[in-house]
């Protein structure tokens, strides 16, 4: 098994949170000991929506990505769900499973991390396009001709049987592989339309493999799927609550107005 790590551009904070939101407030509803935050919401139920944008829209910098860290976090076994579901449908995606995904903060912003990535190689190596890169590699070595396209097809089969025999060291042959830039391209466009099936507008930049139990980054999500809120956090999300709420139409002045 290996890690998937992709880096994340611009993020549609407003649609993002709008999809994510009754997976949030269904985590919260199972919190035995929500703080006041959390009971706000809960309180509001569905008309908690335009409240927690309101808030979105006043918090800066990491608190608003750690925010979208504990939302993201609140989907995270559904977001599995799916964005294996979605690989199935793809002839070529469909030899990866990922374990877990969810969305981490580390020194360089935030990055959507696939934890637990496992590769069926030997299915792998029977798909078209695994077969036209091996045909392609093969080409490279011994031409065009009929020895690169026999080379290739012997390259094919050994790698199922190595699959069979040795799967862990055709698993590091296999992330040797996975390092090209158009398989990165191609399992990135995957999970750029994954999250767009589920309304979530996070743009995803770069994608990188590495070797599994990489600990790097302040993990938001990680193994376990709840809402947190950090005091920090808290402090951030109760001073973002009171300016929504002194806005010009906000519900101070109309408990004023009554």
């Amino acid at each position: 098994m290996f890690d998937i790590r992709i880096t994340i551009g611009t993020i549609g904070y407003e649609q993002t949170i709008t999809a994510l939101f009754p997976a949030v407030l269904e985590k919260c509803r199972g919190i035995q000991d929500p703080n006041l935050l959390l009971r706000l919401l809960l309180e509001l139920g569905e008309d908690a929506l335009p409240v927690l944008l309101g808030v979105m829209e006043r918090l800066q910098g990491k608190a608003k990505q750690e925010l979208l860290c504990q939302c993201m976090n609140a989907y995270q076994t559904v977001l599995t769900e799916k964005l294996n579901e979605y690989l199935r449908t793809d002839a070529w995606g469909k030899s990866f499973v990922i374990r877990n995904v969810y969305i981490e903060h580390t020194g360089k912003g935030l990055e959507l991390a696939g934890k637990g990535v496992s590769v069926d190689l030997r299915a792998l190596a029977e798909s078209e396009k695994a077969r036209e890169k091996i045909y392609e590699a093969a080409a490279v070595f011994a031409g065009s001709g009929s020895i690169g396209r026999i080379l290739g097809s012997c390259a094919g089969s050994m790698l199922k049987q190595a699959a069979k025999a040795v799967p862990e060291e055709t698993e590091k042959l296999g992330l040797k592989l996975l390092q090209r830039e158009d398989v990165k391209n191609k399992l990135m466009a995957l999970a750029q339309t994954a999250l767009e099936k589920r309304g979530l507008d996070l743009e995803l930049k770069s994608l990188s493999f590495l070797a599994a139990c990489d600990t790097d980054g302040t993990q938001c999500g990680g193994e376990v799927s709840g809402v947190r809120i950090t005091p920090e956090l808290e402090e951030e999300l109760i001073k973002a609550l009171a300016g929504y709420l002194r806005r010009p139409c906000g519900l101070v002045m109309h408990l004023k107005d009554e």
